[in-house]
């Protein structure tokens, strides 16, 4: 039995020697070239950070496109050649790797490269924990008053069918257990947070940031949801 770097190794040099380019992994290498932008040092980190955010999308549409087209061939066994030659069992194997790869290095250049530079250019993503008493009251008030109201759980279970859950949501999956059941029954909900919900809560404020010149300037944290 032929071992996964065997088999890895075979697909990349089929790739390699086809006198075809693929569709998709092209535009995976499109996508390389836009995250390239986002370590151009002479941009502001708003402008790094946004080519990041289109790689983000970008990739968004194309597992939503691209890779589920490529799904509806291997669900309804049909066969699919990619322009490399590979069947669509292996293609989707290789693809999926290389989506993993991207996805790391998008990750790891915004924990290891960017997120340093927040605070230097005056703000931050905070966690809850780290805010202080009063901009935790106003949170508290802006999701009671704001956020709470629409949200709306969807069960799943023996008597729910499985909700309809709309592509590119933010989306929590929450297990339950009610307090007064003898048996230890898990429930499963669905909670899909609405997409006109910013997806950041901002804080101005006039404490903790200065800039170089020592005088004090308005800050904006950011509150991740």
């Amino acid at each position: 039995m032929e071992s996964i770097a065997a088999v890895e190794n075979s697909i990349a040099k089929q790739i390699y020697e086809s006198s075809y380019i693929s569709r998709d992994l092209s535009w995976l290498k499109f996508n390389y070239r836009v995250l390239d932008q986002a370590k151009h040092i002479d941009r502001s980190i708003f402008d790094r950070l946004k080519f990041l955010a289109i790689t983000a999308s970008n990739l968004d549409e194309f597992c939503t496109i691209r890779v589920g087209s490529l799904y509806n061939y291997i669900d309804y066994g049909k066969e699919r050649f990619d322009y490399s030659g590979l069947r669509e069992e292996p293609f989707r194997q290789h693809l999926l790797g290389e989506i993993q790869k991207f996805v790391f290095e998008q990750n790891d250049y915004f924990i290891k490269r960017l997120k340093p530079l927040f605070d230097k250019n005056n703000f931050r993503i905070a966690p809850y924990s780290l805010l202080s008493d009063d901009d935790k009251n106003r949170v508290d008030q802006y999701f009671q008053r704001t956020i709470y109201p629409m949200l709306t759980p969807m069960m799943f279970d023996s008597y729910h069918t499985f909700p309809v859950l709309k592509n590119n949501r933010l989306l929590f999956g929450v297990v339950t257990k009610a307090p007064q059941d003898v048996v230890n029954q898990l429930r499963v909900s669905f909670i899909q947070v609405p997409s006109n919900i910013p997806r950041f809560y901002e804080i101005l404020g006039l404490d903790g940031f200065r800039w170089k010149t020592s005088f004090v300037t308005t800050s904006i944290t950011y509150f991740e949801m």
